[in-house]
C-alpha cells in the first residue's frame, strides 16, 4: 500500500534502523498510540523502516511528542520481545511443570514433586533443546 493521495495528511515522519527494531515491535509501539493518531509503515531504503504520523481530528498534541513517545515504547517492546525469545525454554519447562502436576500431559516430565525443574543432565537436555 502507498500514500498515494495521503501524503498530506501524513505529514510527520522519521526513520527506524531494521538492524535494531522488528516489524512487531515497530507495529506493537503504533499500536499502542493509534487512539492518538495514525500510523502508517513502509520500508524505506535497505535496512530501514519509516514511520508516518498523521494527526487525529480529536487530539491536539504535537505529533513530535507522539513520535518521542513512540521512540520509548519501540524500545519497550522491541526488549519485551527479546526477553519473552530468551527466556522461552525456561517458561516452556515451567508451564510442562505445571500442568505435569495436574497429569494433564500424555508423557511424564523429568524430575519429580521435590524437583521443581530437573537436575543435572536433565536440566542440560530441556534447556539445549
Amino acid at each position: 500500500m502507498t500514500l498515494t493521495g495521503f501524503q498530506e495528511q501524513f505529514n510527520y515522519q522519521f526513520p527506524i534502523d531494521a538492524s535494531i527494531y522488528s516489524v512487531p515491535a515497530v507495529l506493537r509501539a503504533a499500536y499502542w498510540l493509534t487512539d492518538r493518531c495514525y500510523f502508517h509503515v513502509t520500508r524505506s531504503a535497505e535496512g530501514q523502516y519509516l514511520v508516518h504520523l498523521a494527526p487525529k481530528p480529536d487530539n491536539p498534541e504535537p505529533l513530535e511528542q507522539i513520535a518521542a513517545e513512540f521512540s520509548t515504547s519501540l524500545i519497550d517492546q522491541q526488549l519485551r520481545i527479546e526477553l519473552a525469545e530468551s527466556s522461552r525454554n525456561v517458561r516452556d519447562l515451567i508451564v510442562a511443570k505445571a500442568f505435569g502436576e495436574g497429569d494433564l500431559l500424555d508423557d511424564p516430565i523429568p524430575g519429580d514433586a521435590r524437583d521443581p525443574v530437573a537436575s543435572g543432565e536433565e536440566w542440560d537436555r530441556m534447556v539445549t533443546r
